[in-house]
């Protein structure tokens, strides 16, 4: 029995588009990822415990995504590399004292919706 439906598709600009798009999408969404991985490491230095040295907020930071195509936020300590996990969850002697991804979650909200429009900006952009 042959098909009920068949559809032809030309797909050549199709992919033109969304490779072209790949580059504008970058474009867009790269300020808006840089400002919420600020705005994380903002409130996680707000939410973290104070400490006598100051070296937790210190070591609260963003850098470049390993791929250079976004961005990581960061929270370490030299002298005590495990206290960020112990502080966020705690431990047998302790009680958690969450900081970092509070922070995070705040963000999220806002983030999505920031990075939405930009991918919609992308897109217009695209198809001017």
């Amino acid at each position: 029995m042959p098909p009920l439906l068949k559809i032809d598709i030309e797909t050549s600009r199709t992919i033109a588009a969304m490779e072209r798009l790949g580059d504008e999408i970058e474009k867009e969404t790269r300020p808006v990822a840089k400002a919420t991985a600020d705005s994380i490491a903002a409130e996680a230095r707000r939410r973290a415990p104070r400490g006598e040295t100051g070296a937790l907020i210190e070591g609260i930071r963003v850098e470049d995504s390993f791929y250079d195509n976004g961005y990581v936020v960061l929270t370490t300590r030299q002298q005590m590399p495990s206290l960020p996990i112990w502080l966020e969850y705690g431990t047998t002697r302790m009680d958690e004292r969450p900081y970092f991804y509070a922070a995070a979650e705040l963000e999220a909200s806002g983030h999505d919706r920031r990075m939405r429009a930009a991918i919609q900006d992308a897109i217009d952009k695209a198809d001017r």
